[in-house]
């Protein structure tokens, strides 16, 4: 790939490869890569931190999970991409029919990295060559990258925005890897209604993906590859004190907890029963009490929301509507589902400071 002719940096690196094969699934190992970007920042809803730290280090093979959603989402890329083609303003399906083009992009084979940030890698779906317009009409100066995602209306929903932080963060990681500023990202909902949005970059998201990915390359996977290779050593000299010490610093370089259900699962799998009890001390209290607490707020809280619930029930009925609007600050209402049941959906927008909240609470503990 000529990068100078297509208007990218020259001293960017191609890595052309097969999709998919061998030495694609080989090379992802060397780094991070944009659809792994928001695991790093704790922000994905499917990999934690810790998982993709022990898969990097090399320590559990990465899953190359392989359903319907995947197999739809793979083969349905191209033709949303076509749709993008023909896409302006909305409209698409008489210029599909048609034959008329409004737009290219080209698919790179394989993965781009760039010398300043070696510990990542690009995987775009597409590259908007410069010179064709943005969505709102400007020319292009330098390429612009293309994401293509095929989603539910569901797990759109639940963002305000409409496109899942993971996402955004893929994008934004992509262009600091091409030193590129402009993006689209064509999403084909529940198989048919097609949505295009754009997103530019913002250079402190840009930052914050550069530092803190290195610092989790830096300081937690590359001594982890090291302390797993003495480990594999020791191992094989049948010597369990060095085993037991390497294994010790692998655990220790593992990411902080957090509070991501993906973290919890990872944990609740790879735990074992060992049938070992040891008599608590202090600090084993301080955890045991810590999650005592929340348990217990969580039924409290539980309790409050249904009555809360049962207490807007009753005064909507009495008033006879189904649903308050606030103007600005969203709608309450109760709607009735295809199996006849009734449903509370709240859209308000409440100014909720969990971190606040915690810290107060905290202290309670």
């Amino acid at each position: 790939m000529n990068f100078k002719e297509i208007g990218l940096p020259e001293y960017l690196e191609y890595h052309e490869m097969v999709e998919h094969s061998p030495k694609w699934h080989a090379f992802r190992l060397n780094g991070i890569g944009g659809s792994e970007i928001g695991s790093c920042l704790k922000v994905s809803d499917f990999k934690p931190s810790i998982q993709l730290y022990y898969e990097k280090a090399g320590i559990i093979d990465a899953p190359h999970i392989k359903n319907e959603a995947v197999f739809h989402g793979t083969h349905l890329e191209s033709y949303v991409g076509e749709c993008w083609k023909h896409w302006w303003d909305g409209e698409y399906m008489d210029n599909y029919n048609n034959g008329k083009l409004i737009r290219d992009y080209f698919k790179p084979s394989g993965y781009i990295t760039n010398p300043k940030y070696p510990h990542l890698f690009a995987s775009v779906d597409g590259i908007i060559p410069m010179g064709q317009k943005k969505m709102f009409g400007e020319t292009l100066d330098k390429p612009g990258g293309l994401e293509i995602k095929n989603m539910s209306k569901m797990a759109i929903d639940k963002w305000e925005t409409s496109i899942p932080p993971y996402y955004m963060l893929q994008m934004q990681m992509y262009m600091l890897v091409l030193e590129i500023d402009y993006f689209e990202i064509a999403i084909l909902k529940d198989g048919r209604y097609l949505s295009v949005q754009y997103v530019l970059r913002e250079d402190e998201m840009c930052d914050t993906i550069a530092k803190v990915s290195k610092d989790f390359w830096e300081n937690r996977v590359v001594p982890a590859k090291i302390a797993q290779k003495k480990s594999d050593e020791s191992l094989l000299n049948n010597d369990d004190k060095a085993y037991s010490n390497y294994q010790d610093i692998i655990s220790r370089l593992e990411p902080e907890v957090d509070d991501s259900k993906s973290y919890a699962k990872f944990l609740k799998d790879r735990h074992q029963k060992v049938d070992e009890v040891k008599e608590g001390d202090m600090e084993d209290w301080n955890y045991a009490s810590h999650y005592a607490f929340w348990a217990n707020m969580e039924k409290t809280s539980r309790k409050n929301k249904t009555y809360a619930g049962s207490t807007i029930r009753k005064v909507m009925e009495r008033q006879g509507v189904d649903k308050w609007t606030f103007d600005e600050d969203g709608y309450f209402n109760i709607y009735v589902t295809k199996d006849n049941s009734n449903r509370v959906n709240n859209k308000i927008k409440y100014d909720f400071d969990s971190k606040k909240i915690y810290n107060i609470l905290k202290k309670e503990i």
